[in-house]
């Protein structure tokens, strides 16, 4: 299951559920909801400084990834709330 993909890279990374969530940390695991959609999404800066959110779908076989080679992490944020994690 895609969730439990996203959980597990977490865990490869460090990154576990619980802390602060991606818009006050650039290193977060958490789980998601909008409307009857939900599903968890890890964020992280890879190795390079790029920006990066992982993220799947409760109950969908659908993993997502989305990069921003600037590093821009708020913006890739705001891509994902506006756009990206409303259809699976």
């Amino acid at each position: 299951m895609p969730v439990e993909l996203v959980r597990n890279h977490g865990g490869r990374l460090g990154v576990f559920p619980g802390g602060e969530g991606c818009e006050l940390s650039h290193r977060a695991l958490e789980e998601w909801s909008f409307g009857g959609i939900s599903g968890l999404v890890l964020c992280y800066r890879s190795s390079d400084g790029d920006a990066v959110l992982e993220w799947g779908y409760d109950g969908a076989d659908v993993l997502a990834r989305a990069v921003r080679h600037d590093g821009d992490m708020a913006a890739l944020l705001g891509w994902w709330m506006e756009n990206a994690r409303f259809s699976p």
